[in-house]
Parts: C-alpha cells; sequence; structure tokens
C-alpha cells in the first residue's frame, strides 16, 4: 500500500512541476490538454478507435509472445507469480491501485502528451 501512495505522490509532484512550468510560460491547461468533442460523435469515433488500437496492439503482443517462446506453460507461470507480487489484495488495496492508476494516467497525459510536447 506504501508504494501506491508513493507512486500517486510521485505523480501529483510532477504534475505540479508541470503546472508551475505551464505559469511560467503563460499555458493555459485546456491548450495542454487539447480541447473538447464537438459532438456526440466525435466522442464514439474516439471511442472506435480506442477499441480498434486495443485489439490490434492485443494482437501483436500475443503473436510477440509466440515468436519469443513464451506462451509456453513455464513462462506463463512466471508471469503469474510476478502478477501476484504487484496485484493488489484486500479492498483498501484495491482501492488505491485503482486510485494510483487513474491518477498516473491523468498525469501522464498531461505532462508527457501535452506538456511536455509543446515545450519541445
Amino acid at each position: 500500500m506504501i508504494f501506491y501512495v508513493i507512486t500517486m505522490g510521485t505523480e501529483l509532484v510532477l504534475l505540479g512541476l508541470a503546472y508551475l512550468g505551464m505559469r511560467f510560460s503563460r499555458m493555459k491547461m485546456r491548450e495542454v490538454v487539447g480541447g473538447h468533442w464537438n459532438s456526440f460523435e466525435d466522442f464514439l469515433l474516439d471511442v472506435a478507435v480506442a477499441f480498434g488500437f486495443w485489439i490490434i496492439s492485443y494482437a501483436v503482443l500475443i503473436g510477440l509472445a509466440l515468436a519469443m517462446h513464451m506462451a509456453n506453460p513455464g513462462a506463463i507461470d512466471e508471469g503469474k507469480k510476478t502478477i501476484q507480487l504487484l496485484a493488489p489484495r484486500g479492498g483498501l488495496e484495491l482501492l488505491l491501485w485503482i486510485s494510483m492508476s487513474v491518477v498516473a494516467g491523468f498525469v501522464e497525459e498531461i505532462v508527457v502528451r501535452g506538456y511536455f510536447q509543446r515545450q519541445f
């Protein structure tokens, strides 16, 4: 649980630093985030593109696993052991893990895709 809290704190510090950079360069958060959808159809198009990307990336990962001979039972058991070490146990840990995932995704999208791309 401490790892989840430390990770969320680190992500929020990163967001704070990016926000300071935005203030110094006179950027607005709306410029960094990229705006909004103009219609419901635009939203559905984004969802369809995301779903298509998810399907293609899943197929590529399966193909790579087969090509690297990682689809054998021994490799799968090793992966399960690693996941069990990292997976949350219990309700509070699950809540913290979900919170950490949301915070990390939100912050990294703003910092990397928004702020850094505009700066560099």
